[in-house]
């Protein structure tokens, strides 16, 4: 949550740096609310301005160093799931984690650009063969489903192939992939209707609904890549047993 405040803040100091409307109508809410000198109020609006550079750069820094911790750890169940006693070295361990940040927050970048893509395109009415864009519907949604949930097998089974600290081949994390990001999807429509539909958290928790409502949601993302990680392991060791008992089968016979 604090890198996340940071870039927050980050973001709200280049608005008041770069827009004086913006700045004026914070000041005119300020004078109505808040018992505070405007002349001060002021001048720390310009202060944080001109430190939004830095505090954005300690919120990138800040993301990345939790998001790689969330990976580590998800590296750590992995091991335990697939009985792998071999631990890597603190920083082997980061940079792999990094780079599996990197990578999936990429993936995750290309997913929003494609359905916000998608989403522009169906208000336009430019033609495209067959028809227009509007007779299209059924293909926007299709693409709108199926673009999204590639993506987060994708992501996914990258995590289960590259975290391992052993071997894990490619199916395994492939099947668990497809099961995490399956899951996900899945996930992600229901917990979105729950939270519009169906729970109240602003009536419960007030200002601090949105909290409330990430922490679950990041609890549930966390159940869902421990039950891929799982299938993955499972896999892993079915394949091994079969292998190693074609092995002795095959040493066995004269």
């Amino acid at each position: 949550m604090i890198p996340l405040l940071l870039l927050a803040i980050a973001v709200f100091g280049h608005i008041m740096g770069s827009y004086d409307n913006a700045r004026e109508q914070v000041l005119a809410i300020a004078r109505d609310y808040i018992p505070t000198d405007i002349a001060v109020l002021e001048e720390n609006l310009k202060s944080l301005s001109q430190q939004s550079g830095l505090l954005g750069g300690l919120g990138v820094l800040g993301l990345l160093w939790t998001g790689s911790q969330v990976f580590v750890i998800v590296q750590q169940v992995m091991d335990v799931a697939l009985g792998s006693k071999r631990r890597l070295g603190f920083l082997r361990g980061r940079l792999i984690a990094l780079a599996v940040v990197a990578g999936v927050g990429f993936l995750f970048g290309l997913s929003v650009g494609i359905t916000s893509v998608l989403a522009l395109i169906r208000t336009l009415d430019l033609p495209v063969w067959p028809g227009q864009t509007r007779e299209l519907q059924f293909v926007w949604d299709l693409l709108g489903l199926i673009l999204p949930m590639f993506i987060s097998i994708l992501s996914f089974s990258l995590a289960y192939k590259f975290l391992p600290t052993t071997d894990v081949g490619i199916k395994g994390p492939l099947i668990g992939g497809v099961t995490a990001g399956v899951l996900f999807e899945i996930a992600k429509h229901i917990f979105r209707w729950y939270v519009t539909d169906i729970a109240n958290f602003g009536r419960i928790y007030g200002s601090l609904a949105g909290i409330v409502v990430l922490v679950l949601w990041i609890y549930y993302i966390s159940l869902i890549t421990v039950v891929g990680a799982e299938v993955t392991s499972v896999y892993v060791r079915w394949h091994t047993r079969t292998e190693t008992g074609e092995v002795a089968s095959n040493h066995a016979k004269p």
